[in-house]
């Protein structure tokens, strides 16, 4: 293949097409997969947009770790020259408004439960802010929402490298934490691993995502190295290698 112009445009066009009937594919299976896997976990349940949630709360993560790869990754080039302040303002912003996005589905569902008041819709937040789940329900609110929001506010730490770090890795651990209190209630005695004296069941809770974590990590650290960090064949790299005119 040449790299012209010409060819360029021709594969672009072609992943665009692609791109747009894999997008409604994974859609229709990631909602599959939270409805099969985890929803069904209580069956007495049910939800318009629980896939959604799962997609929003997917992007909220992703888009985390997105971050947190290109900021370290700008230690060093070509990302250096590419990550300037205006592209990671942006980033920055794309950031906070999935974190506004993730909040407006999660609450406006509850708000809808808790003003129709119907009996069987209820027992699901009820299973997950009694027993012990409130603690963690609070800490999820705190975590997952209300910390993001408030320093993504802020210009400033939008466009510094070493906070965006440190607020990325907290918003994949507050994911993390969302994930626990969604899934772990549905299983009965759960609440009971949550005691700390005379009990070793909490210390699934830690090993367990820990372990996954890391798992995963290395193969995507794996993965990552194995592939180019700029496409060397798109004609408008020269252009996004550019100095930052913007202010």
């Amino acid at each position: 293949m040449q790299d012209t112009q010409s060819s360029f445009d021709s594969w672009r066009v072609k992943f665009e097409n692609l791109s747009g009937i894999s997008i409604l594919i994974y859609v229709i299976l990631l909602t599959d997969a939270s409805i099969v896997w985890i929803k069904s976990l209580d069956v007495t349940w049910y939800s318009s947009i629980y896939g959604i949630q799962f997609l929003v709360g997917q992007g909220y993560q992703v888009l985390a770790l997105g971050i947190l790869s290109v900021v370290l990754l700008s230690r060093f080039e070509p990302m250096k020259t590419l990550l300037r302040g205006t592209e990671q303002h942006d980033l920055g912003k794309l950031a906070f408004a999935f974190t506004m996005l993730n909040i407006y589905f999660c609450f406006a569902e509850f708000l809808i439960i808790w003003s129709g008041n119907v009996p069987d819709e209820l027992p699901w937040y009820l299973a997950r802010i009694h027993g012990g789940w409130w603690v963690i329900c609070s800490l999820d609110f705190i975590c997952h929402w209300l910390i993001p929001f408030v320093l993504l506010l802020s210009r400033d730490l939008k466009r510094n490298k070493s906070k965006m770090i440190a607020l990325t890795c907290w918003m994949i651990f507050a994911r993390c934490l969302d994930m626990f209190w969604l899934i772990e209630p549905n299983f009965k005695d759960a609440a009971g691993n949550l005691h700390l004296a005379g009990n070793t069941g909490i210390l699934a809770y830690i090993t367990v995502p820990v372990a996954v974590l890391s798992v995963w990590g290395a193969f995507y650290l794996t993965e990552l190295m194995k592939r180019p960090l700029m496409n060397v064949n798109d004609p408008h790299l020269e252009e996004m290698l550019e100095p930052e005119h913007a202010h």
